[in-house]
């Protein structure tokens, strides 16, 4: 019984011996490093009394727009099969290409004005959202408030605008459509000026490039003089390469920085990160801003991301989730630490948590301006009107061998017999 009592004891020395360690490993007090940024670092654009922002959110809480447009990615605005290569457009190669394109939308003339017909009241309301001088991106830090904010929503409106311009052409209503187009493209580059998060930036930048493809499928419809000369200006007027992705990797940071500070206070719900005693600061701080000031070099110099770099960046993410027990971030072949537990576990947790692909991200983002910039070189070095597609000037020849400015073409309207003539 003695040898029992003595084993029992000693196990239970062990084990406060054990939890001292731990403690002490965790606890140990460490100079914490300074943040890298702070809120005020985004430098966001200065806000009007009318920000469309807010009634972007106003929308949202419409029934009449909630039962159209859905959160879920697989499951938004419904679009008739006929119509579906309509709502993404690419840039034409050739004027044949988009005389072809108009021949088969002018047969499908009735399938696009009932589609358009059926969202009339949200179209309008879309307008409305379009019309706002300003839109300066409001989105919070921290995310579980940043989810109300649903950008899929504003992709979706964006899909629907695009429908109801190639339906105003459709239509003959060249300066409508083109009157509209001119607001939403205006819209987009506003949201692009003043993105903070990650999806802002590949939603807005998305939609600046699907503005563009728009207006190359239907500047062979030319509008009157005077939005000629507004849309060449707006052209001139935008700069692609004047964007980065700096708000967005900050942003992300101080997503970060505000979980790290609520497992601090014990505000955390997950049941990993809990414990405050389990989470070193210290460690987390330094290994954050270690991460984020490799990515923001990378954010600097985007054309020097590498299969390597981009190859280094995914096993770093595989190994926290390993050092996290693998319970989180990307699959470690199954594999995890079995002493992950030990030191700064909710720190490991939240690490795998919070780290995402963001290296791809930034150089998606900047192959994408490359792509707009070059549609924006194509589509104002010659006549970006043109009154029939047989006189169109290549939209590839170089600003060089094409006028700097061009004259104010002659409206013309969409007719079929005409097209269908061009088209031989």
């Amino acid at each position: 019984m003695k040898k029992l009592l003595k084993i029992l004891l000693s196990l239970f020395i062990l084990a406060l011996l054990f939890f001292g360690v731990f403690l002490a490993v965790n606890l140990w007090p460490r100079a914490v490093e300074p943040p890298l940024w702070t809120e005020a670092d985004l430098e966001l654009p200065q806000e009007k009394d009318q920000n469309g922002y807010y009634f972007m959110l106003q929308m949202q809480e419409d029934p009449n727009l909630e039962s159209l447009f859905s959160s879920e990615i697989d499951n938004g605005m419904e679009v008739p099969g006929d119509l579906e290569g309509y709502t993404s457009l690419g840039f034409f190669e050739n004027p044949t290409d988009r005389t072809l394109f108009w021949m088969d939308a002018k047969g499908l003339q009735p399938v696009f004005s009932a589609f358009v017909e059926k969202y009339r009241p949200q179209i309008e309301e879309y307008e409305k959202f379009i019309s706002f001088p300003q839109f300066v991106d409001q989105t919070p830090i921290l995310l579980d408030e940043r989810r109300k904010t649903n950008w899929l929503f504003y992709h979706d409106l964006h899909k629907l605008g695009k429908m109801h311009i190639l339906n105003q052409i459709l239509k003959g209503n060249n300066d409508q459509a083109y009157a509209f187009w001119l607001k939403m493209f205006e819209q987009d580059v506003s949201l692009l000026k003043s993105a903070r998060g990650l999806l802002t930036h590949m939603i807005a930048l998305s939609d600046v490039k699907a503005d563009l493809s728009l207006l190359d499928g239907i500047r062979q419809f030319p509008p009157s003089a005077e939005l000629q000369t507004k849309i060449r200006q707006a052209l001139q007027d935008f700069d692609p390469s004047s964007f980065d992705m700096r708000r967005a990797v900050i942003m992300e940071y101080l997503e970060h920085q505000s979980s790290a500070d609520a497992i601090q206070k014990g505000a955390r719900k997950e049941t990993a990160l809990r414990p405050r005693i389990s989470f070193n600061r210290a460690v987390f701080q330094r290994e954050e801003n270690d991460y984020f000031r490799r990515l923001d070099r990378y954010r600097k110099e985007p054309a020097a991301i590498t299969e390597e770099a981009l190859k280094q960046f995914e096993q770093e993410s595989n190994k926290l989730n390993y050092a996290a027990g693998g319970k989180y971030g990307q699959l470690f072949n199954g594999k995890h630490d079995p002493f992950w537990w030990f030191f700064n576990p909710a720190g490991k947790v939240l690490r795998a948590i919070v780290t995402v692909n963001f290296i791809g991200r930034i150089q998606e983002f900047h192959h994408t301006l490359e792509d707009i910039q070059k549609m924006k070189s194509q589509l104002l070095a010659g006549a970006l009107f043109s009154t029939a597609p047989e006189t169109q000037k290549s939209e590839t020849q170089s600003a060089e061998t094409q006028p700097a400015e061009s004259h104010p073409t002659e409206t013309k309207k969409l007719d079929p017999t005409e097209i269908q003539k061009d088209a031989l």
